[in-house]
């Protein structure tokens, strides 16, 4: 039971390592001031990769503990509970992903709404055959 304490531990230690990591790059101060639209591009591929890694040790997981309590030669009680629980925690890392990826991709999606160029036309006044007055603005 304890293996499977700390192996839990170890899974959301790695995830919240993930999600906060640090930038090391030239660009990490204008990452904070300048573009809105980088930053969440940015955040979009953090959580991403929070979700993968959270899908992938959950799916390990629940692999082990179903491989552990078909193959184990006693059906004792204290192996088919830690199969048991080693699957439980591997179906909730599962689950425990599916936020990041929606969040993922709505952070995604605001991004690319920001960078579309998207141009909008306005005609003033009724029309006339001789003389259209019209404005375009880009958005």
């Amino acid at each position: 039971m304890k293996i499977i304490f700390l192996i839990c531990c170890m899974i959301i230690s790695l995830g919240n390592l993930q999600s906060h990591a640090q930038i090391h790059d030239s660009t990490s101060k204008k990452y904070y001031t300048d573009d809105k639209a980088k930053s969440l591009f940015l955040k979009s591929k953090r959580q991403k990769s929070t979700a993968w890694i959270l899908m992938a040790g959950g799916v390990g997981l629940a692999t082990a503990g179903v491989i552990s309590g078909t193959n184990s030669n006693s059906f004792s009680d204290n192996s088919l509970e830690n199969a048991g629980a080693l699957v439980l925690v591997g179906i909730a890392g599962c689950v425990a992903s599916i936020p990041f990826f929606i969040s993922s991709g709505k952070n995604k999606r605001k991004a690319n709404i920001i960078l579309k160029p998207e141009t909008f036309r306005y005609d003033a006044g009724p029309k006339i055959n001789t003389l259209a007055i019209g404005m375009q603005v880009n958005l």
